[in-house]
């Protein structure tokens, strides 16, 4: 059902936001070459709504539901007023603080370092996924895959959302993939960032060991977390701020450097997310401390080796002087 709704709503959406001029343009850092319509997370968040109440489900996650409005809401208004820095993660504090309040909150320590975590979590998936909302569905994709993945752990509390959210993505992803007809814009980066954030913590406080459980978490959603720890690494090494934008992403350098083209470099960050995200469904369904830190070695190893080959704290002639 949210699969037809936020298809359906996709194709009204379009010639909507094109009316109202929410227009992404293409600027020195876009891969893509002309004006196009966003604000596509509308859709996204609607036909999982609808998915929800549809099925009687809408009533016990309502909490939850305000919360994705209050992101979905924040996306927006960065989208049509562009937002300060700090005026966004002001905004991203207190949806994560109120977040914590209502119950999704990491269980690691039992006292306010958990809380403190947790903030922290919310926080820079909404950003991270904005990060890798640069390239025609490939936020989607990745949000998608790991969407699955959670699904398939068999968690009641994730089956609930993830499939409707899984079916929500996939309508919307129709329109999205390349050539885009319309952006989720940071209307849906943030959506999906901030869910696919709730449904890690679900993951943590399922599991026997909650520190599987985070290894978990951390594993299927590894891509978008390397991508944010290295632009933030990158940009401090470099002396620029945090929030400077730069085309030296993770999938820029595979389009840049490797030569990739693009639905090289989308199925490829594909593949890796499916990887990071079969590697936490084994760890979860072992509940293996021990594989688990194998299964961390093995990709924080493997996400270096890639920082080593394309000499990514170096200062980019992508980035802008």
């Amino acid at each position: 059902m949210s699969f037809s709704l936020s298809l359906a709503l996709t194709v009204i959406l379009i010639p909507l936001v094109i009316r109202y001029r929410i227009i992404d343009k293409p600027n020195y850092r876009s891969i893509h070459t002309r004006e196009t319509p966003k604000a596509g997370g509308i859709a996204i968040l609607l036909g999982l709504l609808g998915g929800l109440f549809i099925s009687g489900q809408g009533t016990a996650l309502l909490a939850l539901a305000l919360l994705m409005v209050g992101a979905t809401t924040l996306g927006l208004l960065d989208d049509l007023k562009n937002l300060s820095p700090n005026a966004k993660l002001i905004a991203q504090f207190a949806l994560a603080l109120l977040t914590t309040a209502g119950g999704y909150q990491f269980v690691l320590f039992g006292n306010l370092l958990d809380t403190a975590i947790t903030v922290i979590w919310i926080v820079g998936l909404m950003n991270a996924f904005n990060l890798i909302d640069g390239m025609d569905g490939l936020a989607g994709g990745v949000a998608g895959i790991a969407t699955l993945i959670f699904f398939a752990l068999g968690v009641p509390s994730l089956e609930t959302i993830a499939l409707p959210l899984l079916g929500s993505i996939l309508g919307f992803l129709i329109y999205n993939f390349r050539p885009a007809k319309i952006f989720m814009g940071d209307t849906g980066s943030m959506l999906l960032g901030y869910l696919l954030a709730v449904m890690g913590i679900l993951v943590q406080r399922s599991a026997e060991s909650p520190w599987v459980g985070g290894a978990v978490t951390l594993l299927i959603l590894s891509y978008p977390l390397f991508d944010i720890a290295l632009s933030i690494i990158r940009r401090k090494v470099n002396h620029r701020p945090i929030f400077a934008p730069d085309r030296s992403h993770s999938y820029n350098l595979l389009m840049d450097q490797m030569g990739m083209g693009y639905l090289s470099t989308v199925f490829t960050v594909y593949g890796v997310t499916a990887c990071g995200g079969l590697l936490g469904f084994l760890t979860y369904t072992r509940q293996s401390l021990a594989l688990a830190a194998i299964s961390l070695i093995v990709v924080i190893a493997t996400m270096i080796t890639f920082v080593a080959r394309y000499h990514l704290l170096a200062v980019s002639r992508y980035e802008k002087r």
